[in-house]
């Protein structure tokens, strides 16, 4: 006999945090899909990349609360 929506809800929220974080990474990883295998290189690549432009004073750092702030600004502005 399959359960309802509401029975299962009733009793994840009877589950511990642990295991209502297993099952919401197992929820995540079927919804996203087979993993691509270039992903993980592309990124390696891409680090290295970025890290040796800040080694080499190519390009400079940002601090984070800037950033943040400009960011901010442009949603603002693009509402």
């Amino acid at each position: 006999m399959s359960m309802t929506l509401q029975e299962i809800e009733r009793e994840i929220s009877a589950l511990a945090v642990e295991d209502k974080t297993e099952i919401l990474r197992h929820l995540i990883a079927e919804l996203d899909g087979p993993v691509d295998d270039g992903v993980d290189e592309a990124w390696r690549i891409e680090v290295q990349r970025r890290y040796q432009e800040l080694k080499d004073g190519t390009v400079e750092t940002v601090q984070g609360d800037k950033v943040i702030a400009k960011a901010r600004e442009r949603l603002k502005n693009a509402c």
